[in-house]
């Protein structure tokens, strides 16, 4: 993953020289030089290399489906995206002589500041929602379980007053039946 991210940089720059115009990123010297469409070519080889194996090394991180994984994965295209971009129209602001390079380096680092302090909030405030509910769930299910530990409570007490309800149920029932029985005994002899 490593040596795919080095290609990924190599290829990166050679495309960012060619988005610029500066033959300085993808030339080094007169008879080398990397094309458009290779650069591209690379870029893409790149990417699917280190997503070939998304479970291992550094990767496993921004595959994840944790917190980190998504603010990773958000936050990932705009850093390689934006900077880019920002630095194209600082370029040509200066290419039109709108300002001079130092007041252009500024505009970068200023840009750039704004642009991703603005991303982190965003993606902050995602996580701190999600977070929310997931607080919001653990409550409920502490809830539950509270309420589950207080059935559980009743269920024995009633229990337990059934057991030694029960105790005496024999006896009780045997009086019931003797009862019977000497009702039914004394019936039968007053009719016969």
């Amino acid at each position: 993953q490593i040596l795919s991210c080095c290609a990924f940089l190599i290829a990166f720059l050679g495309l960012i020289g060619y988005i610029y115009g500066t033959a300085f990123f993808y030339k080094m010297g007169a008879p080398t030089g990397m094309a458009l469409h290779t650069s591209a070519a690379f870029v893409l080889l790149s990417f699917g290399i280190l997503f070939a194996s998304p479970d291992k090394g550094f990767m496993a991180v921004i595959a994840s489906d944790r917190a980190g994984g998504i603010m990773a994965r958000r936050l990932l295209p705009p850093a390689i995206i934006i900077p880019p971009l920002v630095g194209y129209f600082i370029m040509s602001g200066e290419r039109l002589q709108a300002y001079t390079s130092e007041v252009g380096i500024s505009l970068l680092s200023v840009l750039n500041v704004i642009i991703f302090t603005f991303l982190i909030w965003q993606n902050a405030k995602t996580l701190c929602t999600a977070d929310r509910k997931r607080y919001r769930a653990e409550l409920g299910l502490r809830k539950a379980k509270a309420d589950l530990a207080t059935r559980q409570r009743t269920i024995a007490a009633a229990n337990s007053r059934l057991s030694s309800n029960r105790a005496g149920t024999p006896k009780k029932l045997q009086f019931v039946a003797d009862s019977h029985q000497q009702y039914a005994d004394s019936t039968f002899c007053q009719r016969y």
